[in-house]
């Protein structure tokens, strides 16, 4: 009887097999790789909303100017948006893009078209982020 209770604390003392690690790891891997495709995901997410706010200011800048100096349009476009002091710097988008700044504009004859390029950073594709369409 004796041999039987020493053999089960010898068993129990060996401690985890290499497969039941293996299956720990694996485990914490799926787990930490969902996480990272969700937090992926909102950061994108984030950006954008990022941009759309950033294109939103700058329109509402030049609508400030506008009615500040009888004037549709800065003269040296943002630049002077920024020497008037109603914007705090130049703006770049959260892809470190400068936006898109045409005043006065087509689509916004009485302000600005602000455009920032989008996550691929090119002017005119489909992720585009557009004043008048928000």
């Amino acid at each position: 009887m004796d041999k039987r209770i020493a053999r089960r604390f010898a068993d129990a003392e060996r401690g985890f097999t290499l497969i039941e690690m293996m299956i720990v790891v694996a485990i914490i891997g799926m787990i930490m790789g969902s996480v990272a495709i969700v937090a992926v995901r909102q950061y994108k997410t984030a950006q954008i909303g990022n941009a759309k706010q950033m294109v939103l200011t700058v329109g509402s800048a030049v609508d400030l100017y506008s009615t500040q100096h009888n004037d549709p349009c800065p003269s040296n476009g943002v630049a002077g948006l920024v020497s008037e002091k109603l914007l705090k710097k130049h703006p770049k988008d959260p892809w470190g893009q400068e936006l898109v700044f045409t005043c006065p504009g087509s689509n916004n004859p009485d302000g600005a078209d602000v455009v920032s390029k989008g996550p691929d950073r090119q002017e005119g594709t489909g992720d585009d982020i557009r004043s008048w369409e928000l």
